[in-house]
């Protein structure tokens, strides 16, 4: 026969574990939705306060309607969005902000020109060349018609490209007298450019016209596009000479001794002062043309 339980520990299953029992609790009415004790409350009763099975007292809870929450929320929403919007910059205060793309400046009408002639027009003379060079500060070709003047350093691979393609036109235009044409050896690319143009004015200086073109042509051909340093050092330049028929003392001498780079120094000098912007440039009276307007 099997014991039945006393009504008072019915009770106190009906509240949960007796007092002292092991594991969790779980508060009397928390299945039904009802508020749960103060459990600050509880833990200050003494001992044996309450009976098996007596609720302890709880706080009364306070109820609030659904509908006013909400609305609590929206008005605290907007108060809080006016707040934001007073704190925020707004235009005219502080950092002004960026115009639209249609308002943004043009690039290309920000960007500098780029010079369109010379300035001035004509070179000034330069004293310390070979003969005949000063007044115009170059080497020269043809006696009579338009100044066409040509800036070169013979490190630059863009020149030797214009030598290859139009650069025996050029100097034979200027032989049958349609142009005058002037060779400013400028250097300013490596060490090796200062070498190779005092080099080509000492060909210029102590041999013939067709010894110093065949000179010029010979250190474009023996040129390294990648502008390695050591490309003309003195040895390489006196042998360029010799194979052009320029192997006279006065040549070896005047390459050895670098005896033009001061006077190519200046002249460098002057084209940029002029507005030369780099290499190959060409001018016909002192406005800047395209090569193909002379070699055609």
């Amino acid at each position: 026969m099997t014991d039945q339980p006393a009504a008072g520990e019915e009770d106190g299953a009906a509240g949960g574990p007796p007092p002292g029992a092991d594991g969790p609790t779980r508060p009397v009415g928390a299945a039904s939705g009802a508020i749960a004790p103060d459990s600050a409350a509880q833990a200050d009763l003494p001992p044996g306060a309450f009976p098996d099975g007596a609720t302890p007292p709880r706080r009364p809870g306070v109820s609030v309607p659904v509908g006013l929450l909400v609305a609590g929320s929206l008005v605290v929403g907007l108060l809080l969005g006016l707040v934001l919007g007073w704190l925020l910059p707004r235009p005219g205060q502080g950092e002004s902000m960026a115009a639209p793309d249609s308002a943004a400046p043009s690039a290309t009408a920000a960007a500098p020109q780029e010079p369109t002639e010379l300035d001035p027009a004509t070179p000034q003379p330069i004293a310390g060349g070979p003969a005949g060079t000063d007044e115009v500060a170059g080497l020269v070709l043809g006696t009579e018609g338009p100044l066409v003047e040509l800036f070169e350093d013979y490190v630059c691979p863009f020149c030797a490209r214009l030598e290859a393609s139009a650069g025996q036109r050029l100097r034979q235009g200027a032989l049958d007298g349609e142009y005058r044409l002037v060779l400013h050896p400028i250097a300013f690319l490596t060490e090796d450019s200062p070498r190779a143009a005092n080099a080509s004015a000492c060909v210029y200086a102590n041999a013939d016209q067709a010894t110093w073109i065949s000179f010029h042509e010979k250190v474009y051909a023996a040129q390294d596009p990648r502008e390695t340093a050591g490309q003309f050092s003195a040895e390489v330049l006196l042998g360029l000479a010799q194979e052009a028929g320029a192997a006279s003392p006065e040549v070896t001498a005047c390459i050895e001794q670098g005896t033009y780079q001061a006077w190519v120094g200046a002249l460098t000098e002057q084209a940029f002062a002029r507005g030369v912007r780099g290499t190959p440039t060409l001018t016909v009276d002192g406005r800047i043309t395209e090569v193909s307007t002379l070699a055609q």
